[in-house]
Formats: structure tokens, C-alpha cells, sequence
């Protein structure tokens, strides 16, 4: 995201012109490179004073990258911009339960007309596993997920 003092406007709807993302450490024999048109929504989007860029796939983690934004994209911005950012090393440790809903001290609550909440320390994605919920004795007492195959 880049962040200007005035409205950022998109200074040419047809423009050719691209934002360009280029990995540039650790070195690599087939580095990270992106090529966004500026005048594709789906990958740059204009926001008030604020300009998002959407990449094209995921940045790799711990890595250095250079972003380039030519003269003309912005109207009244007609100097070339870059800079510099690293992302942050990859994720080692793994996610927790952090809340539940309802939690272990609710009792005799009429669960096919709740919905069960499960609140990790951070972003999840859905595994292969199945999870199920268990009755008071620990017995399965119905499938809730079953994970992607």
C-alpha cells in the first residue's frame, strides 16, 4: 500500500503503464518478479489517498523486494517512485486455540441451534482432517468438517 498526502487518481484509465515488484534478496537464479498494470482494478486499486497493490501471486516469505511505480501513473506525480520492503520470515510456530464459543462452562445448551467458534492466535486454512463433535462421555456425536481431499 502506498500512502500519498493528496488523492491518489489514476492518471491515465487506458495506461499501459506497470507497477513492477522484483525480488532482490536473497539472490535467486529465477527471482520473484511481477508485472501489475496500474489500470487493472483487480490488481491496483486507487483509494483515496491511498494506492493497494495486489500481486499477482503470494510474496515469498523473508524476502527482500523492490517496487517500482513509473512517472505517470499518478496524476500530479510525475517522478518515478521505488522502494525497498522486506516481508517477514515464514510462519514456525503454530496456530492456538485461543477462545471458544461455548465455552466449557456452558452447559445444557441446545447446540443444533448455535454455531460453534473456534478463534486461533492467527489466519487458518482448512486442512485435511475431519473434526467432530463429542459428547460428554468423548463419544463422536456428529461430523462438523471434513477437510478438503
Amino acid at each position: 500500500m502506498l500512502q500519498f498526502e493528496g488523492v491518489a487518481v489514476l492518471a491515465d484509465p487506458n495506461s499501459d503503464l506497470e507497477a513492477e515488484l522484483r525480488q532482490i534478496n536473497p539472490a535467486s537464479q529465477t527471482p520473484d518478479e511481477q508485472h501489475l498494470k496500474v489500470s487493472d482494478p483487480s490488481r491496483v486499486v486507487f483509494l483515496g489517498h491511498q494506492i493497494v497493490l495486489l500481486p499477482l501471486r503470494p510474496l515469498r516469505p523473508g524476502t527482500s523486494y523492490n517496487l517500482t511505480l513509473p512517472a505517470g501513473v499518478v496524476r500530479h506525480f510525475d517522478q518515478p517512485f521505488w522502494f525497498v520492503f522486506t516481508t517477514r520470515p515464514e510462519d514456525q510456530v503454530a496456530p492456538s486455540i485461543v477462545w471458544t464459543w461455548p465455552d466449557m462452562s456452558v452447559s445444557k445448551l441446545v447446540i443444533d441451534r448455535m454455531l460453534v467458534h473456534l478463534y486461533f492466535s492467527e489466519e487458518v486454512q482448512p486442512g485435511m482432517s475431519k473434526i467432530f463433535l463429542l459428547d460428554d462421555m468423548g463419544s463422536e456425536r456428529c461430523l462438523i468438517w471434513q477437510g478438503l481431499l
